[in-house]
């Protein structure tokens, strides 16, 4: 297609450099970092692609740079399921329930009497399933926000109510 692809990775052996015309070494979730190579490449475009991690900072060079793509104050609350639950909720766009969003294990005795179990147990930030859970019982809260936590790249929960998909049309 005649484009010149630029790679960036905070992995030295991530596949992609392999077929990229330029590559470096240089973590997608440093948006201060990618900026300044994407500024010192002079690029035309940016994507990211297989996971959206890469997001917030794809947004944020689109932004500065004047670039198509998704604009970052929209990028940050996509970015963050629990934005994403709390916005639809107000809207009435979505009636499975509120979403809690779980910043320290401190908070967790404030947010469990409000639970209704069994619930969903996510990073707010997460890719794919990493850190996600279904809890069961309050028992099991406490460890699943921990490992939920494990799962963020901000260190951060959400916790929504478990949509069972059986039988449903």
């Amino acid at each position: 297609m005649d484009y010149y692809v630029y790679c960036l990775d905070a992995d030295p052996n991530a596949p992609g450099f392999q077929i990229a015309d330029e590559y470096a070494v240089v973590n997608i979730v440093d948006e201060e970092a990618c900026l300044a190579y994407a500024r010192d490449k002079q690029v035309n475009g940016v994507l990211t692609a297989a996971t959206d991690f890469g997001v917030l900072t794809m947004s944020r060079i689109a932004e500065a740079m004047y670039l198509p793509g998704i604009n970052y104050r929209s990028a940050k609350i996509i970015k963050n399921k629990a934005s994403v639950r709390k916005l639809l909720f107000e809207a009435h766009a979505d009636d499975t329930g509120y979403a809690y969003e779980i910043g320290s294990m401190d908070e967790i005795a404030e947010i469990l009497p409000k639970m209704k179990f069994p619930i969903m147990m996510k990073p707010v930030d997460g890719s794919g399933s990493r850190g996600a859970s279904k809890v069961e019982k309050a028992e099991d809260f406490a460890k699943a926000v921990e490992f939920a936590m494990s799962g963020s790249i901000t260190h951060r929960a959400v916790a929504e109510p478990f949509v069972d998909g059986r039988g449903m049309v």
